[in-house]
């Protein structure tokens, strides 16, 4: 069993490995180009990536950590600018659960690593993920058990949520 120091060290590598970023990135858009829900990776340029440097598109736009401390800020400039692009906090939010659910388990692959700061929403109104150091990779058995234990939480059926805990993790 790899204990916490070494398994964060594993994560940490793999983030800081920028061609499997790239290459997390490329199958993300990939997948994109499927889904289609308007989610997608920022543009790569692989020809000038290497395992130091990752050079990609940038992404011009408010993270959703900017738009939440505007919102806290009553920061009117930017709350009236996103309006205008048509920022609905509503659908982004049931945007985001969508993609991960149906990349997650239909796909079984996702941005691991959703949090406000790695969410763009640009002018075009796409919503970009960006870092994509750590992504997640479920089997269909893992999928499976996974809507198993969410499945008996919603219905309270405690005894099968805990099997599938069980299951998942042994």
């Amino acid at each position: 069993m790899i204990n916490i120091v070494e398994e964060f060290e594993l994560w940490t590598k793999d983030e800081l490995n920028y061609e499997l970023e790239v290459t997390n990135i490329k199958k993300f858009n990939d997948l994109e180009n499927v889904v289609k829900d308007g989610i997608r990776g920022p543009m790569v340029y692989q020809k000038y990536s290497t395992k130091k440097v990752l050079v990609m598109e940038y992404v011009e736009g408010f993270s959703l950590s900017q738009i939440i401390q505007a919102k806290r800020d009553k920061n009117t400039a930017i709350l009236n600018q996103i309006k205008s692009l048509g920022f609905d906090g509503k659908l982004v939010i049931n945007k985001l659960i969508r993609n991960t659910l149906e990349m997650s388990h239909v796909y079984g692959f996702f941005h691991a690593d959703p949090h406000p700061a790695n969410v763009i929403f640009n002018e075009k109104g796409e919503l970009i993920f960006i870092d994509f150091g750590i992504v997640g990779v479920l089997s269909k058995k893992e999928s499976v058990l996974i809507l198993r234990y969410l499945r008996s939480m919603l219905t309270g059926n405690s005894n099968d949520a805990f099997n599938a805990l069980v299951s998942l993790c042994g």
